[in-house]
């Protein structure tokens, strides 16, 4: 090439050269400021588009594990309540029993009897206040939040809300645990003595209601059978002579209670196994997000390593580039001497 004052062709090349070094340059220091290889669409656009597809996901899994942990703590105030349900329901069996021996006196009768009445209202008391979150799983409220007793066949049947938590991150799929009914009877079904015989007439809360569940004890439970169990001079209620342990009240009694505890029982177990439901899913969530966060790494964190071996380089580069531009700019200076 012709020697020129208005070209140079070597300072230009060592110009884009050191252009192209300082560019890498820049980038690898991005990587080591970052940790990530991929920060936009303009380092790789399929492989951005995939991480972020992921981390969507990844982050929307945050919404499953609380709803998994919300649904474990609503299922847990009701086992908590459910517990205390049934050790009142032995206590109520244990006055049953007492109030069945025949050398009990009128004034011992009494005192069970009061101390059932309160159990009753202790139960209904501590399912009205197994909420969790808005949500009762063992008791049918109404609008302000009184618990409704099971009195009439649409209310024997209606039970707790149904509870449901997620189970996947685009909401489709979700744990489902259905609610119970741990509200006393209104009424024990009695209807009253004919010549000395107690008559049950099978409604809710008696004993002889098979198709009946759960907690078949009502407040008047003990007045009722205690009432049965006179012995009666006649036909009428009025001149009731005195109070004896009648075997077949105070057994038909105890059925109540022994059905309701067997029933608090297998509901616990139940909502045992739900909890359990709920664990198992969120353990599993909590692995596939660590393993999609893992991929998402995989896709666009930088080797540190490398890059920091490759900054040592780049830099020693940038100087040997700054040096070579230094000489290409230096040799239009050497055709001064032709002129001298």
């Amino acid at each position: 090439m012709a020697n020129s004052i208005n070209t140079n062709y070597g300072a230009s090349v060592a110009l884009q050269n050191l252009n192209a070094t300082n560019r890498a340059l820049e980038t690898t220091q991005g990587r080591i400021n970052t940790g990530k290889a991929i920060t936009s669409a303009k380092d790789n656009g399929a492989i951005w588009s995939i991480a972020q597809s992921q981390t969507v996901q990844m982050n929307s899994l945050d919404a499953v594990k609380q709803s998994l942990q919300r649904g474990q703590s609503t299922i847990d105030v009701a086992m908590s309540a459910g517990e205390t349900v049934k050790d009142v329901l032995g206590q109520m069996k244990s006055l049953v029993l007492a109030a069945s021996d025949p050398s009990a006196d009128k004034a011992s009768l009494d005192a069970y009897e009061e101390d059932f009445k309160n159990l009753a209202k202790q139960i209904t008391t501590t399912i009205q206040g197994a909420n969790f979150n808005g949500v009762n799983m063992i008791a049918n409220l109404d609008a302000n939040g009184v618990v409704v007793n099971k009195s009439d066949a649409a209310t024997q049947t209606a039970t707790g809300k149904s509870l449901k938590a997620l189970a996947s991150a685009d909401g489709k799929n979700a744990i489902e645990v259905t609610g119970l009914n741990f509200g006393l009877y209104t009424a024990d079904g009695r209807t009253g003595t004919v010549a000395g015989t107690a008559t049950v007439a099978g409604a809710a809360g008696s004993a002889t209601n098979a198709g009946a569940s759960g907690v078949k004890v009502a407040s008047d439970s003990f007045t009722a059978a205690r009432t049965a169990a006179k012995v009666h001079s006649d036909a009428g209620l009025g001149t009731a002579a005195n109070e004896t342990a009648r075997t077949a009240e105070w057994s038909n009694l105890m059925k109540q209670v022994d059905d309701s505890i067997t029933y608090v029982t297998s509901s616990l177990t139940k909502l045992g196994t739900g909890s359990k439901a709920l664990d198992n899913q969120l353990t599993f969530t909590s692995k596939l997000q660590d393993t999609l966060e893992t991929g998402i790494g995989n896709l666009v964190d930088a080797d540190l390593a490398k890059e920091s071996a490759k900054l040592t380089a780049l830099q020693t580069k940038q100087q040997l580039g700054v040096q070579a531009l230094s000489i290409a700019n230096s040799s239009s200076s050497v055709l001064l001497s032709l002129f001298r």
